[in-house]
């Protein structure tokens, strides 16, 4: 059975487009063009605007959690990733986006599978490449520390 012990949260470097669901675009080019059998990522976090012209973030399902990911090298057998959709390297995530981050995915994730604060990592803390990700603007210590 997959047990994660680490929780990894990405960003997708791109523009949010609020009028489409990103997550479609995100597993036909993981898909397609990666030849991955799926999205790399467990969950995405989207902002999506609504018929009344207002626009809300949300949790959406990407790959299964019993299925392990492709978004980070040497961690994909143990971890559960989440992309945000924005580029985080030009603005700092909304506290709407932190909010569902921290409230509808890490914190019962770490409750269920035990993961401790400390086991919340950015990509960029847990790869040798030099990235950002989630981006430079992403503060990941603010980040563990609303998960206390």
């Amino acid at each position: 059975m997959f047990k994660p012990e680490y929780i990894v949260v990405h960003h997708s470097l791109t523009a949010d487009n609020v009028t489409l669901s990103d997550i479609e675009a995100i597993r036909k080019y993981h898909i397609e063009t990666n030849g991955w059998s799926d999205i790399a990522y467990h969950f995405v976090v989207d902002s999506i605007k609504n018929t009344v012209e207002k626009s809300y973030t949300e949790l959406l399902i990407g790959r299964p959690i019993n299925i392990k990911g492709s978004h980070c090298i040497g961690y994909n057998h143990n971890s559960l990733g989440v992309c945000v959709i924005g580029n985080f390297d030009l603005v700092a995530p909304s506290e709407e986006i932190l909010n569902v981050l921290v409230n509808r995915f890490i914190k019962p994730y770490m409750d269920v599978f035990y993961i401790p604060v400390a086991n919340v990592k950015g990509h960029r803390e847990l790869t040798g490449f030099d990235r950002t990700c989630p981006g430079s603007k992403f503060n990941l210590d603010d980040l563990r520390g609303r998960l206390q």
